[in-house]
């Protein structure tokens, strides 16, 4: 039987993701999550989070993105939900790292960091809702919970 999710909702405020990390650490100690997989879903969560709040909504205003974790037998599932624009960030095409930083298109690194700390990524558009789905495999048992 999985755990009771820990759900977060966050302003659209950069200052908002240290309780996006305590809501994390805390989660890692309940099932007893290495810290590098809580560094990893924390650099990716962070990530997604710090876009959306930067390029997501269209002039000022309040919003609230959505933040859902929850771990069933080995795996962390983090749903990140908001009101901005339509995005899809697995659309983004990857940028080639091996070309000389003056050559690199601009952005991209971060989109590249999610695919590579996460095992899947799957985005969705429901109503006037962004929906991105991220799994981590993190090789622990739920048994701790």
């Amino acid at each position: 039987m999985p755990a009771e999710p820990t759900v977060i909702e966050l302003r659209n405020d950069l200052a908002e993701l240290v309780r996006l990390t305590e809501a994390l650490d805390q989660l890692g100690a309940r099932h007893g999550l290495s810290p590098r997989t809580i560094s990893e879903v924390n650099l990716a969560l962070e990530e997604i989070v710090t876009n959306i709040i930067s390029y997501g909504f269209d002039g000022p205003g309040e919003h609230l993105i959505k933040i859902c974790l929850s771990m069933e037998d080995r795996q962390l599932t983090s749903q990140v939900e908001d009101d901005g624009r339509p995005f899809d960030p697995l659309q983004v095409p990857e940028p080639d790292v091996t070309a000389a930083l003056e050559d690199r298109d601009h952005g991209g690194l971060g989109i590249l960091l999610v695919r590579r700390f996460m095992d899947d990524v799957s985005y969705s558009r429901n109503g006037d809702r962004n929906i991105l789905l991220m799994k981590k495999n993190t090789g622990f048992s739920e048994a701790r919970t």
